[in-house]
């Protein structure tokens, strides 16, 4: 993906640096009548997750064409919207867990590049073809006119946050609360054949916190669900063009300061073998939800081939994935 060398080598470096600088300086666990953190073996544990999710994004970032169909007494306009196929992404995790104690640190890196290729022509009946972009573009009925786009994704995404396990008497619930920072790269390409574009970009940094839950039923067999919550402080950046008739079309955005809030949240089942008392495995399956408000930006722009071109608006819009996963982890 665009940065998994750049930034894997950073989060593997981090982990190792601070379990050693750090694992002295734990104090005793604490307990409460209901939680209680307890002492751990402790050791590195790492782990890969595979997604198998598809992409969405709110207004007109997954819209470009719009077709005219005659109906009764009028005319009706309808979109072409993307519809995103659920493509595999990735997750890789590790961490250290502090030697008696309930405290961690861990580092994780979320990847994903999700491509679409769609295709429309007037053999739907259409009696008209007009750019959504490009609100003054439009083709009249013609043989042979094909809309021609691909759409992309790609998300990187790094956490690294520190935590501490809490369990009951039974051994049966625990909850893991982690504090940390979240960085995310996001970016949108729609390229068009006319030719033409349509690129946003955002990249931001801030605070996260999260929760994990695990209630075990037997066996080893337990359910898990988990939730976080970043406040990441970027830049955005738009632009497009579109080349008509031999002469192309420019619009341009600059970069701006943005505040874009990132969810997290999942629900799945798992199971866990010990092969000793600090060393198991675990596996788990279930279903993740990730979203990131308010962070990629749709230009829309008039050609005014007899007038002047300008932008006529900056819509901003969510972007998320979701689907099930699965995942793997190890602890030494």
């Amino acid at each position: 993906m665009m940065y998994t060398k750049k930034y894997l080598p950073l989060l593997l470096a981090s982990i190792y640096a601070s379990g050693s600088a750090f694992a002295g300086t734990m104090g005793e666990v604490g307990c409460t009548s209901v939680l209680c953190a307890v002492d751990a073996p402790g050791g590195f544990y790492l782990g890969g997750t595979a997604y198998y999710v598809k992409p969405s994004e709110t207004g007109i970032g997954m819209v470009t064409d719009s077709w005219l169909f005659t109906s009764p007494g009028g005319f009706t306009a309808r979109s072409k919207p993307f519809n995103p196929p659920h493509r595999w992404a990735g997750n890789v995790k590790l961490g250290y867990d502090f030697p008696m104690s309930a405290n961690n640190i861990e580092a994780n890196y979320l990847f994903l590049e999700n491509k679409t290729h769609a295709t429309n022509d007037f053999s739907n009946g259409s009696i008209g073809f007009g750019s959504i972009l490009f609100p003054d573009a439009t083709v009249p009925p013609s043989f042979g006119f094909v809309s021609d786009a691909q759409l992309k994704y790609e998300v990187d995404q790094v956490d690294l946050r520190v935590g501490r396990k809490y369990t009951d008497v039974n051994h049966n619930f625990s909850i893991r609360p982690s504090v940390g920072v979240r960085y995310a790269e996001l970016k949108h390409s729609l390229t068009f054949a006319a030719p033409g574009n349509m690129i946003s970009k955002y990249d931001g940094a801030g605070p996260m916190v999260s929760i994990e839950g695990n209630y075990m039923l037997a066996y080893g067999i337990g359910l898990v669900g988990y939730f976080d919550y970043g406040l990441l402080a970027g830049q955005s950046q738009t632009n497009s063009y579109v080349s008509l008739a031999g002469t192309n079309f420019g619009f341009s955005w600059p970069k701006q300061d943005r505040v874009v809030s990132s969810i997290t949240a999942r629900v799945g089942a798992n199971y866990s073998y010990a092969f000793s008392n600090a060393a198991n495995l675990t596996l788990e399956a279930g279903y993740q939800v990730n979203e990131f408000l308010n962070a990629m930006d749709t230009i829309r722009g008039t050609i005014a081939f007899d007038g002047i071109q300008r932008i006529n608006g900056l819509e901003t819009n969510d972007f998320g994935f979701r689907g099930p996963y699965i995942s793997l982890t190890v602890h030494a």
